[in-house]
């Protein structure tokens, strides 16, 4: 799974950078101390933190010039605000759990103030809206099975029609869609009705049938969400702006005299900062034979919370090469962050 574009929004001093690219190299942040750049990695990593993380907090994390005006006021509820959000290609290894037809399927998730979690799948099989086409047919069959049941049980039990209308007495014509505890309602219902279907009918076998491939699509929905949410990846944000040696989340052994170089760093410091740190190590990267890779990933997890987890193979030359600055970093994406207007 790898992070292809990310937004932050009602985060402290930022109210919303909108989508953002997230590129294979590396993205750099780049604006004025308080533009927001450690705001939004401290955002992105609530995605999926690590154990022991802080979660949000409404008091804490809110803009303050917002806060009693909308919370306080009770206008907004920290469940319905949005902060952190991300959105992943799949790749091989993570189609090998799902059905054909999520192929070209994206996953995104969003984490609110309250930190609960959303997610939704863009692509593969959707999930059918309760229309005239969807409550006719359940109307017919209705009809068919509690006929069926009068003529096998007799008059004194309850219609089979019963139980319908209390697993869609509250669904709404073309808003309702059959997924989660509607569909596993409605699958319920057709389950107990399967043996007052007459097999001889065969118009009323095609509406069976119909009707359980409409709850069957919200199954694989259901599976497909619990398959990626498992596999998304660990956010880990971390910060160290010139250490004395190496440290486990940067590869290659470095020495005191060429000192770990973190993509953290580079975001989360000013233009000028970032000028002159790269402009010291820019001899070094291009004559070094080791590997100065800014973080490293492992599968399922990310070193940064703007590295996409194919980083470090794409970025390490073989031992023997003489990488230049180019060859080693390629071509980094610039996001330019502001202040917000007082």
């Amino acid at each position: 799974m790898k992070l292809v574009q990310a937004r932050v929004q009602n985060y402290r001093s930022v109210r919303d950078t909108g989508w953002f690219e997230v590129e294979d190299a590396k993205t750099i942040l780049v604006g004025p101390n308080e533009a927001g750049k450690t705001a939004v990695l401290e955002a992105l990593q609530q995605i999926n933190p690590p154990p022991g993380a802080k979660g949000f907090d409404a008091l804490r994390d809110y803009p303050r010039k917002l806060y009693n005006a909308d919370i306080q006021s009770g206008r907004l509820a920290p469940r319905g605000i949005p902060v952190a959000s991300a959105r992943f290609a799949l790749e091989p290894d993570d189609l090998v759990s799902l059905p054909d037809e999520f192929a070209d399927a994206t996953y995104s998730c969003t984490r609110h103030l309250d930190n609960r979690t959303t997610h939704q799948i863009e692509g593969g099989p959707e999930t059918v809206v309760y229309g005239d086409d969807v409550r006719k047919d359940l109307q017919r069959l209705a009809i068919h099975v509690d006929a069926r049941a009068a003529e096998i049980r007799g008059a004194g039990e309850p219609p089979p029609s019963a139980g319908l209308e209390s697993a869609t007495g509250d669904w709404r014509l073309g808003a309702t869609r059959i997924a989660d505890d509607r569909a596993t309602a409605l699958r319920q219902w057709l389950d107990e009705v399967v043996d007052l279907v007459d097999e001889n009918n065969e118009a009323e076998e095609a509406r069976h049938t119909r009707l359980l491939g409409y709850t069957s699509i919200a199954e694989q929905r259901s599976a497909a969400f619990s398959t990626l949410y498992s596999r998304l990846p660990v956010f880990v944000y971390y910060s160290n702006y010139f250490g004395s040696g190496p440290i486990s989340t940067c590869a290659g052994s470095q020495t005191a005299s060429n000192r770990t170089f973190s993509t953290t760093t580079a975001m989360t410091m000013g233009t000028s900062a970032f000028s002159s740190c790269w402009a010291s190590k820019r001899a070094n990267l291009q004559t070094s034979a080791t590997p100065l890779i800014p973080g490293t990933t492992r599968k399922h997890s990310s070193a940064t919370a703007a590295n996409s987890t194919n980083a470090a193979s794409s970025l390490t030359p073989p031992a023997s090469a003489s990488p230049t600055k180019s060859a080693r970093f390629g071509t980094p994406a610039r996001i330019v962050l502001r202040p917000t207007p007082s």
